[in-house]
């Protein structure tokens, strides 16, 4: 295997051992750890586009950059003690880099702020904890703020003296109710990386470069503990490559993919669920008989799992189309964490011939375990591996996992309280696991589950597993408390807007159906249907705490079936066919492949120009421009005919 920028080492594992070696001998501080991130200077540290031709910096170039980044920053942080907590709120670029060790290069420990928190929450924890300045990207604060713009790409001047700090900042996710920060020093990253170097040396697959080159692609934000630790600390540390998407649309991420020969992805459940999702589409949609021969092959592929090259092989020559399809051939080693996964979703990766592996991790803890066997058949039953080496695992009476180690944070500042993490002492994650032969298995957390009338707990993400709902966005399952203060469980299933009544009580019908197949139609009764969005685009994963709250207090946009059947109005026979047949036309389909409520973007996949062409059509038959203040409601033949018919 070629392997580029590990200089005189034979060897990925002799220059990783080489490495951490001098990070154990020479000191485990983040001021150490940066000179010997950075000792590679000629490797390539990242890589993004223009949207022609790719643009390489360098660690050197990098490491220059910094030092300039720092010199200007001390300026401007004039009059701040050392120690003293400076917020960093940007998004993921190399300038993110520059600022982040600047901060600790100036003597300040860095606040990694989570950028799709509010304002109102993060100006509380800024004031909470006497943040003393911002460096940011785009949004105001109310404390000092300092534009990334005025501190780089400046020249440096002479007479800067570095004065390091040696504690960083992890703010947790925001799916509880309460912010934690989790504070980490140089040491506890050096077990962490110390962590990664036995996956490197168990698991084959996560050290393989293509072309001689390891690259990863930056989706996940580096605030974000996954982010952080397991994609930038654990590969930036041996100076390998990191590429920059330029927006998050699913066309950027696959073409930047692809363009870079992207080899590595670590991510959330959110991104392989939409992949999956599509995949299957594309399949399914080129007819039967294709569907029938991908599923043959899924099956065989399973059944020689025995024969792990065998099956693996079979991967690889069986679906080729299907990868090309999704991020082609440089893809060596996919990661999936942060939340619950299907092994439906595992397994069609695993299957159709890419390395996906399941991990587990907090903010709390750190990244603490990955599943590391080269057998699919393994992965693909959801494992998380076993605790890694400076780590370990137990079970309580209660099923929740418990952690202890030395990689875990130094201490969490929770509601103003200081709460000191001894690596001896256990931490309760509060996710429910079984272990099976050393391997564990996350089945939920703790508090998401929900107490019904018979006294059984109900766990949401089994619940929300088993349904598989036409037409349905999304499915979460809540608790809510009726008049009598007792606890009911809240089936919310979000559905398109501007919908027929008879679709929306399909979507119902199919809801029960699959409640009561699964033997919880009498412990689940209440079904809700709501337009709002239940995890926006800045979410990894479902806030259920926020989601049953927002629907208690009366804040959920909730369908009323009855009102909508009584508002929609027979539409003509004579033009429901000439507008379909010109929905056909736009979108290269049959007239009756166009149902009348079915999305235009999302069911029937056109695009904006396919959108165009249709307005254009609309306009040149009837006289009528369709307008765009109503553009989000006309996406469905039903509308757009509604819309003519009542402005005729």
């Amino acid at each position: 295997m070629k392997v580029n920028g590990i200089g005189k080492y034979r060897t990925i594992n002799r220059f990783v051992r080489n490495k951490l070696d001098r990070f154990d001998r020479e000191g485990r501080t983040f001021e150490k750890l940066y000179a010997l991130m950075f000792n590679e200077a000629d490797n390539v540290m990242a890589e993004k586009t223009d949207g022609h031709r790719i643009i390489k910096t360098t660690y050197g170039e990098c490491h220059k950059a910094t030092e300039n980044v720092a010199n200007a920053l001390s300026v401007r942080l004039c009059g701040c003690q050392k120690g003293d907590i400076v917020g960093l709120s940007m998004n993921n670029s190399i300038e993110w880099i520059e600022v982040f060790w600047a901060i600790l290069m100036c003597g300040y420990k860095p606040l990694l702020i989570n950028t799709r928190l509010d304002d109102t929450t993060i100006n509380g924890l800024i004031d909470e904890y006497k943040v003393a300045a911002v460096v940011t990207d785009e949004r105001t604060f109310n404390t000092r703020m300092i534009p990334v713009s005025e501190i780089t790409g400046v020249t440096s001047q002479t007479g800067f003296k570095t004065d390091w700090e040696d504690e960083i900042i992890v703010m947790s996710s925001g799916t509880s109710e309460v912010i934690k920060l989790c504070v980490y020093n140089g040491e506890k990253f050096y077990y962490q990386i110390k962590d990664s170097a036995k996956i490197v040396k168990e698991c084959r697959q996560i050290k393989k470069h293509y072309e001689g080159n390891l690259k990863l692609l930056t989706f996940l934000p580096f605030y974000h503990i996954f982010g952080l630790s397991a994609m930038y600390m654990w590969f930036g540390f041996f100076s390998r490559t990191f590429v920059f998407l330029k927006d998050f649309s699913a066309d950027t991420i696959l073409n930047t993919v692809k363009k870079h020969k992207v080899t590595h992805i670590f991510c959330v459940p959110l991104l392989w669920n939409k992949i999956y999702v599509a995949a299957m589409k594309k399949i399914h949609d080129r007819g039967e008989k294709t569907f029938e021969t991908f599923n043959k092959g899924m099956k065989l592929v399973n059944k020689l799992r025995v024969i792990p090259p065998l099956s693996r092989f079979l991967s690889k020559v069986a679906f080729k189309e299907v990868r090309e399809n999704i991020f082609g051939e440089s893809i060596c080693f996919l990661i999936t964490g942060g939340s619950m996964i299907s092994t439906e979703v595992i397994s069609f990766f695993n299957g159709i011939g890419y390395h996906i592996a399941n991990g587990f991790g907090m903010s709390e803890i750190g990244i603490t375990s990955v599943e590391t066997s080269k057998n699919a058949a393994v992965r693909n039953t959801g494992s998380i591996g076993k605790p890694f080496a400076s780590l370990e695992y137990m079970v309580n009476d209660e099923g929740e996992l418990l952690v202890r180690g030395k990689s875990t944070a130094s201490y969490i500042l929770k509601s103003g309280e200081k709460i000191l993490m001894d690596h001896r002492e256990w931490f309760n994650t509060h996710d429910i696991v079984t272990c099976q032969n050393g391997r564990y298995y996350i089945a939920g957390r703790k508090d998401d589950m929900i107490a019904s009338k018979s006294g059984e707990n109900i766990n949401p993400n089994r619940v929300e597993g088993m349904l598989k709902i036409p037409h349905a966005y999304e499915v979460c399952l809540v608790s809510r408390k009726n008049d009598l203060q007792e606890i009911s469980p809240v089936l919310i299933i979000q559905v398109a807007m501007y919908q027929s009544a008879s679709r929306y009580r399909n979507i119902l019908d199919e809801a029960r159906k699959q409640l009561a197949d699964n033997k919880l139609d009498g412990t689940i009764n209440e079904i809700v249907l709501t337009t709002d969005e239940l995890m926006g685009a800045n979410d990894f994963k479902l806030n259920r705490h926020r989601i049953g709250r927002l629907y208690s207090e009366g804040k959920l946009t909730t369908v009323d079936v009855d009102a909508v059947a009584d508002s929609q109005e027979e539409i003509s026979a004579e033009l429901l066919a000439d507008v379909r047949a010109i929905f056909a036309d736009a979108l290269t389909k049959e007239p009756e492949e166009i149902d009348v409520d079915a999305h235009f973007f999302f069911d029937l996949e056109g695009t904006s120009l396919d959108y165009l062409a249709m307005m254009s059509d609309i306009r040149n038959k009837y006289d009528i421009v369709l307008s765009s203040e109503d553009g989000d409601e006309l996406v469905t033949l039903r509308k757009v005919c509604e819309f003519i018919q009542n402005n005729m």
